[in-house]
């Protein structure tokens, strides 16, 4: 007679439990209560108890005992032999006919219950979301399984296998070695060791993350959305860049705006019934924004309800299908969620020589060193043990990492790592923030770097920057609670959104000085190409123009929409307190490094039309009878410090168009 509680779906109460349907499982359920039918994906859940009952067979058995023992000794090679069979025993287990019986039925019925034709296997580990630690992804998840029994029973048992995978049993050592985690193999496979959540698969046109602080600082105020088009495992897997919405949870919830992604995203993964692979990007889809407002407020206010339930910072993921989202999956943020420490980290002097990379920061911190590159695991291995002979921990250079890397950052022997390709919720940037190592991603070309190099990479102030040189730098650990309250109103000077996130979380009055010049130069356009573009309209904007800013009609109106997102993103940050913002204060020099200070205007016969770059022939009708002027709206200065800036340029003629334009941002902000 087999036991209740085995297989369960996600609207039954005891789905909730941890230790029946694990974390992801037991969070689903949740998540199906807090949002109500429709805004979850339905799904049945292979309990704990299903795996443990599957589990109790005596080769499993003994095998597990022996890898007790074989990590005791601290014999890697050994282990991972063990290991191996027990997932073979596993994923070819024959000895517990009734349960595959059971669930065998279980998918039948679901099957009617759904009426959709494809499902995800995911793996639910019941120590997988553990407040401290993050298993970031090395269970196994198989996506787009066909809906029968044949198929979906297969991938059960490779997913209860996963949990003896060699990098899912190497962190729980990390971990264990902690002393954050006190059970040993055998004791989890006694207690079941891992559910597993069979959900119906939503067809996502977008996806990606979403979080109820921003995961890079820690800032309680801002929530993050990230999004692709497509499955969102081209997040995680760094393949491509998501863009960036920031939204407020309060006193309503409000969403600030979206940075749009650098680079258009190419490719995007989904279900293709003959070839299964990834798909190029329709060219129509190629908005870099990705996400619309309307599917940002959704997400926000799904993301808001989750935090309101559980009472602490959430990490959730997100699918959308024709316009309405759904919450794939939900658990706590593991990095800031208890921290009580603020650490600044410092350039001790101002560089002189320029950063040879720039990409993007995973958190706020520095490190200086030496260069030590490598494409694989096990490439990474040895070049990390060669230089710890020598008494050094070198700055891993790769070219982006996956859950395979983790044996090597368990290690704790690398003083930071750089990636090439990813983003801020790519799994190197994961394991990074977790493992409090200092970390930059997509930071192109820095594959050019040798083994040997002297480098360092900072983090401390908004973009990641690489300098050619080990550069001083200091750390200061701030104890938030115990910090003073002092008579002096002290207020602090603020450059960038980034920076804001960061430093708003230090006791102060407010900000008493944000230089929006890091706002203005981050919207890539000049504010008077912008005008004089709108004048001529969209329709004879040359094609390097449009491929400069695809989707857009209105330079102006994207001028305002970049400023309005920046400088939200920093009064938000600082919420309630104050924040006084200068207008732009460039200098003619700093103007002149803008995109669009030099553009051609070009005159045909079949109209006018404007260039960013020069032309041999009409960029719309293809003649060579036309009239080319090169335009540079600045002049040089001999020393622009105290040339035309600032007050002088808000009312002169030239400029003073490009002045309504931040004006009419802060008006939009203010509404």
């Amino acid at each position: 007679m087999l036991s209740e509680n085995l297989i369960v779906s996600i609207e039954e109460k005891i789905a909730e439990e941890g230790r029946f349907t694990g974390g992801k499982g037991a969070n689903l359920a949740k998540l199906f209560h807090i949002l109500g039918k429709g805004n979850v994906p339905y799904a049945i859940m292979v309990t704990t108890n299903f795996a443990k009952m599957l589990l109790h067979d005596p080769a499993i058995i003994d095998l597990v005992n022996k890898l007790d023992l074989i990590l005791a000794e601290d014999d890697e090679d050994q282990a991972k032999k063990i290991a191996k069979k027990i997932q073979t025993l596993i994923e070819n287990i024959k000895t517990q006919p009734e349960l595959i019986s059971l669930l065998e039925k279980k998918i039948e019925i679901m099957k009617l219950h759904v009426g959709r034709e494809r499902v995800a296997v995911r793996s639910s580990g019941i120590t997988e979301d553990m407040a401290t630690a993050a298993f970031a992804g090395q269970f196994e998840t198989y996506l787009n399984v066909p809906l029968d029994s044949m198929n979906v029973i297969k991938y059960v048992l490779k997913c209860i296998a996963s949990a003896f995978g060699w990098r899912v049993i190497d962190y729980r050592q990390h971990l264990r070695n902690k002393k954050i985690l006190e059970l040993s193999e055998a004791d989890l496979l006694n207690q079941g060791l891992i559910s597993v959540v069979i959900q119906t698969m939503i067809d996502s046109e977008k996806s990606g993350v979403a979080f109820s602080i921003d995961p890079n600082t820690g800032n309680r105020n801002v929530g993050v959305i990230q999004a692709v088009y497509g499955l969102g495992e081209m997040i995680v897997q760094g393949k491509e860049s998501a863009s960036w919405t920031g939204f407020v949870k309060e006193p309503e919830i409000k969403v600030l705006g979206t940075i749009p992604t650098k680079d258009p995203q190419k490719e995007m993964m989904v279900y293709d019934k003959e070839t299964k692979t990834n798909r190029d990007v329709p060219v129509g889809l190629r908005n870099p924004r990705v996400i619309t407002f309307d599917e940002a407020n959704q997400v926000a206010k799904h993301v808001t309800a989750i935090e309101k339930s559980y009472k602490k910072p959430m990490d959730v993921e997100y699918a959308v299908e024709n316009g309405k989202v759904f919450i794939t999956q939900a658990r706590p943020e593991t990095v800031h969620a208890t921290r009580t420490v603020l650490t600044l980290f410092k350039l001790k002097e101002t560089p002189k020589i320029a950063p040879i990379f720039m990409g993007i920061a995973v958190g706020t911190k520095i490190s200086s060193g030496v260069v030590a590159k490598a494409e694989t695991p096990e490439e990474a291995m040895k070049e990390i043990a060669s230089f710890n002979k020598k008494g050094m921990k070198p700055m891993l250079v790769t070219s982006m990492t996956t859950p395979d890397w983790e044996v090597v950052m368990s290690l704790e022997k690398v003083s930071a790592l750089i990636c090439e390709r990813g983003n801020r919720t790519s799994h190197a940037a994961i394991v990074s923030r977790e493992r409090g190592i200092p970390c930059a991603v997509g930071v192109l070309g820095v594959l050019g770097l040798e083994d040997g190099d002297e480098i360092t990479l900072d983090c401390s102030a908004g973009d990641a920057r690489i300098f050619r040189s080990q550069i001083p730098f200091e750390v200061q650990e701030v104890e938030l609670e115990e910090i003073p309250e002092t008579i002096t109103k002290i207020m602090v000077n603020i450059g960038s959104p980034d920076e804001a996130l960061h430093i708003s979380q230090l006791p102060s009055q407010g900000s008493s000085l944000v230089r929006i010049e890091f706002v203005v130069s981050s919207t890539e356009l000049h504010p008077v190409f912008a005008l004089r573009a709108d004048q001529l309209g969209s329709e004879r904007w040359a094609e390097d123009v449009k491929k400069k800013y695809p989707f857009v009609k209105s330079l102006t109106d994207e001028y305002i929409s970049r400023l309005k997102t920046g400088i939200s993103i920093i009064a938000a940050a600082f919420k309630p307190r104050k924040i006084i913002v200068r207008f732009s204060d460039f200098k003619t020099n700093e103007y002149a490094s803008l995109p669009g200070a030099v553009y051609y205007e070009i005159k045909c016969s079949c109209g006018n039309s404007i260039s960013l770059k020069s032309q041999k022939t009409c960029p719309f009708c293809g003649s060579t009878a036309i009239e080319i002027t090169k335009v540079e709206l600045e002049f040089q200065e001999n020393n622009p410090m105290i040339g035309f800036r600032g007050a002088s340029r808000y009312i002169d003629e030239f400029f003073s168009d490009a002045y309504l334009l931040e004006l009419e941002a802060f008006t939009e902000i203010h509404k």
